[in-house]
């Protein structure tokens, strides 16, 4: 059941750094940031949850906030954003 715990850390991350990308593109300040990042990275999780109509998963536990919250400290101490030019870089 461990490596369920790890996956689901590697998503948060995953679709945190995905928001703080977004709303750097935007210029958004850090309180904008932080809603974004969380928004992305925990939503899914949310909306599934209430559709179930089980306690939502986020509310019951701290360690996805502070996931969240960790991913956008590091991506902004490292500048990840600065990383690579971001407005040239497509996927498809």
């Amino acid at each position: 059941m461990e490596y369920l715990v790890v996956l689901d850390v590697l998503g948060i991350i995953a679709f945190a750094f995905t928001g703080y990308i977004l709303a750097v593109k935007a210029n958004l300040d850090i309180m904008g940031i932080f809603i974004i990042s969380a928004s992305n990275a925990l939503g899914g999780g949310l909306v599934r949850d209430v559709i179930v109509g089980t306690t939502p998963f986020v509310f019951t536990n701290v360690y996805p906030l502070l996931v969240v919250l960790l991913t956008i400290i590091i991506s902004i101490i490292f500048k990840l954003h600065l990383k690579n030019n971001l407005n040239n870089n497509y996927i498809f």
